[in-house]
């Protein structure tokens, strides 16, 4: 019965137990002909300890990795962990055995340093980690701009015979194996290290973590007992590989000396025990020399996670530079002497039509075919004196597109040393100035087109005065003022001087306007109006006409009633004139001013009666728009009065705002001026836009002013406002700016706004700009179901959004003005937070 239970426990145990294969390859002292070596028998201590069948796999290391990866092993032994193969396999936690490169030489060789390889060959491992890893001899090659004919072979053991054979001038070599293999060649170890490494066991991917972890479990164990295989093992293995290779030609010496050895051996065992005490101490100082050099390793390794986080930094400032540089719509490269593109932004890249990746380290003729020779001559050319002068320098150059049109650029091009090159190279910034050289050649053509319209039209008025009664009946027409009303009274008067003295044929003329006492001018042609408006001028000093009439010698006149000081100025602003058409204006039948139109004093013309027709249709003219503008003016502050009646009552109605709607006023007019609306446009937006929430007088308190969230019901009923605001504003043209800003300013850009799903610009321009104003101030503000937000704060939700406002709700002309002028409006903000 006993017998049974033994025989069915060693069948369930043989059940449970799996097999593993573990490839190795040649790593004296670790892995030595594929059947001795610590790491093997670290392996079979494993297989006993936690009952796995271990199959060892030998191989050269670059086709294990190929088995590994296709899984026809499960571990491969002796592996340095680098971030790359950590892509692919998994890697113990536990560090098996520290190790570095090494460069071996020839005996004779001169070898000294990094700097020494040069044009030399150099010998590695492929896949050698001392080779091919990031802190690899490979890499550091590169970064000194080393130069050098490098060999990759199978194994460490090909390298020793190539450097015995002389074939090549140096080798790359861990430094456990160079330990067991130098001794048997003729060869020099040098004082060159690099690439500190934890040598660890890399498994397949899949592979059960659980494993890893026992595996790593008993390496801890082994390496807490000094008397264990870890130690055992790998001490044996180095002192007993560490053999000499003794040529043939000594043998028989050696031979013939061996019973003279033995004689003295005999004679050195009364030396023994000072030999043992000595050996004891070689030991300690040899294990001391250990612990210091793994001392060493783990200083070598902190340094190389400074550099390599060091490295992750740079290559962020790189990509940070990278995206500045590709924001730039402007051409940006660096180009070496002969013409290759070392670095291109985006921009550039896209006018070859290909991607930044494609067009890097290629030359202009490989990506564009179209250029032609001399084009392509003068570039390099440029490039030269740019380097050769060491200075920056700025060319103008014509160059065939991919596509064959001709395109201008303006380019400055400065010297620059560039870590990619060894060749000297240039940084050019080129500008596509091809549109701007058109549009300017359009505009010198229109102009000199419009001068010759104006030659001829000027030779029409002096060949015959009588194109002047067509002129009056143009006038005529001018008398209908109504758009005239939008402009300001001195931008209309100055037009209208423009106007006449062209028709009336003067050579100078003047308007002004009365103030009070005062006498100002509002503008002039052919005398000073900088000096003119400058002058202390009274009512009093002007000689008054109540209707049009010609007055001679007006500036004697006017001497006799100036003060001798102003007189004197007044003689130095105005010309010399020897009479002068003086016209009186009238709004709503008082005097406010008037115009004067002058012939200079050697002037071979005179006033006829024609012209002071002509000069009495303008003075109906500019009374009638001073009259009609006076009763506008009237009429338009009747219409802003109500408007701000309507906006107290909004805003008493719905007081948690505070002055929410005047900041949205001031806001909105801001933005309409960053955005170059016209001046009318511009004051109706301010004066209006505390109107936007008037509709919410019509939405019932109990809706309005509840603290909670508001049903689905309250919700649809709170919309609503925008479409009430009508009832009050109504279709008055005067409003209808109003209107507009309270009817859509809940509309959004991309179509996902209420009432009417408006979408891009079929929403007026006044209520794009009051919807992101409301909000800027809706989020500023303190409300009694949320707490107010920083100025920071809003912006960054404006510019990337949240969970209920997105930047595609906006205008992003307008959402980029906000960005841009952030520090005025939040300045606006401020200063009003707390004024009525």
């Amino acid at each position: 019965m006993k017998n049974k239970i033994f025989i069915f426990i060693l069948i369930i145990l043989n059940i449970l137990s799996f097999s593993l294969k573990v490839g190795i390859y040649e790593y004296p002292p670790l892995v030595l002909n594929g059947k001795t070596g610590a790491t093997i028998d670290f392996f079979k201590e494993i297989e006993k300890n936690l009952n796995i069948n271990i199959e060892f796999v030998y191989s050269s290391q670059r086709d294990l990795m190929d088995k590994l990866k296709k899984r026809k092993i499960d571990i491969l032994a002796n592996m340095a962990y680098t971030p790359e193969r950590a892509k692919f396999f998994k890697f113990n936690s536990e560090v098996y055995i520290p190790d570095w490169g090494v460069l071996y030489t020839s005996k004779k060789s001169n070898i000294n340093s990094i700097m020494d390889l040069n044009n030399k060959k150099i010998a590695y491992m492929k896949t050698d980690v001392y080779f091919e890893g990031e802190n690899g001899l490979k890499n550091i090659l590169k970064r000194f701009n080393i130069e050098a004919e490098l060999i990759g072979v199978e194994n460490y053991q090909e390298i020793f015979d190539l450097l015995q054979r002389k074939k090549v001038d140096a080798g790359v070599i861990g430094r456990l194996s160079g330990k067991i293999i130098e001794s048997n060649y003729d060869i020099k170890k040098t004082n060159i290290i690099f690439s500190p490494i934890n040598i660890k066991f890399m498994f397949r991917n899949d592979i059960d973590k659980k494993l890893i972890d026992s595996i790593d479990a008993e390496l801890i164990s082994m390496k807490k007992d000094k008397k264990s295989i870890y130690y055992t093992s790998i001490g044996n293995n180095i002192s007993k590989n560490v053999i000499f290779k003794i040529p043939e030609n000594v043998r028989n010496i050696l031979f013939y000396i061996i019973f003279m050895v033995i004689i003295l051996l005999f004679s050195l065992v009364f030396y023994s025990k000072k030999l043992k005490k000595e050996v004891e101490k070689r030991t300690q100082s040899l294990s001391e020399a250990y612990e210091q050099l793994e001392a060493t390793h783990e200083e070598l390794m902190a340094q190389e996670e400074e550099l390599r986080v060091t490295n992750l930094e740079l290559e962020e400032k790189q990509k940070e530079l990278r995206s500045i540089i590709d924001l730039v719509p402007h051409y940006i490269y660096i180009k070496d002497i002969d013409g290759k593109f070392l670095v291109v932004n985006k921009a550039y890249a896209d006018f070859y039509g290909t991607t930044v990746e494609d067009l890097e380290n290629k030359y202009h003729q490989e990506v564009h075919s179209k250029i032609s020779k001399d084009e392509l001559n003068q570039f390099l050319i440029d490039n030269i004196e740019v380097i050769k002068s060491k200075q920056i320098k700025s060319y103008e150059r014509t160059l065939t597109s991919p596509i064959g049109d001709k395109k201008i650029f303006n380019t400055i091009k400065m010297p620059f040393e560039s870590y990619l090159t060894n060749k000297p190279t240039v940084l050019g910034v080129s500008i596509d100035m091809t549109e701007v050289y058109k549009a300017n050649k359009k505009i010198k053509d229109q102009n000199q087109e419009l001068e010759e319209t104006n030659k001829e039209l000027e030779d029409a008025l002096i060949a015959s005065r009588v194109e002047k009664d067509r002129f009056i009946n143009l006038i005529g027409i001018v008398k209908n003022i109504s758009e005239s009303l939008k402009q300001r009274d001195e931008l209309f008067l100055s037009k209208l001087l423009n106007v006449a003295v062209s028709a009336i044929g003067a050579d100078y003329g003047s308007v002004y306007r009365y103030s009070g006492k005062d006498w100002k001018f509002v503008d002039a042609i052919g005398h000073d109006i900088k000096k003119l408006k400058k002058l202390n001028l009274k009512r009093e000093y002007f000689i008054e006409s109540d209707d049009v009439e010609i007055i001679n010698y007006l500036l004697e006149n006017k001497e006799r009633r100036l003060p001798k000081d102003i007189s004197k100025k007044f003689n130095e602003a105005t010309r010399t004139m020897k009479n002068s058409i003086i016209i009186p204006l009238y709004s709503n039948g008082i005097k406010v001013g008037g115009m004067s139109f002058d012939l200079d004093i050697n002037s071979i013309s005179v006033f006829s009666n024609e012209d002071l027709e002509i000069a009495k249709a303008f003075k109906e003219i500019a009374s009638v728009f001073l009259t009609v503008k006076r009763y506008n003016n009237s009429l338009k502050n009747t219409y802003l009065n109500f408007a701000n009646k309507l906006a107290m009552i909004a805003d008493a109605y719905d007081d948690i705002t505070g002055n929410h709607i005047y900041r949205v006023g001031k806001i909105s007019e801001f933005i309409a001026r960053k955005l170059k609306l016209n001046v009318q446009m511009i004051e109706e937006i301010g004066n209006f836009a505390p109107l936007h929430d008037v509709g919410k007088i019509f939405i019932p308190t109990t809706v309005l002013k509840k603290e909670g969230k508001l049903t689905s019901e309250e919700w649809e009923e709170m919309k609503k406002h925008t479409v009430y605001a009508k009832k009050l504003i109504g279709d008055d043209e005067h409003f209808k700016v109003a209107l507009n800003m309270a009817l859509y300013h809940h509309e959004k850009f991309d179509g996902s706004g209420y009432p009417f799903g408006k979408k891009g610009n079929d929403i007026p321009i006044e209520a794009q700009i009051v919807s992101i104003a409301d909000i800027y101030d809706a989020l500023r503000s303190k409300r009694p179901y949320k707490k107010e937000l920083t100025h920071e704060e809003v912006m960054n939700i404006l510019i990337f959004g949240d969970d209920k406002t997105k930047p595609e709700h906006f205008n992003q002309k307008i959402l980029k003005i906000m960005e841009y002028y952030g520090d005025k409006i939040n300045e606006i903000y401020e200063k009003m937070y707390n004024k009525v």
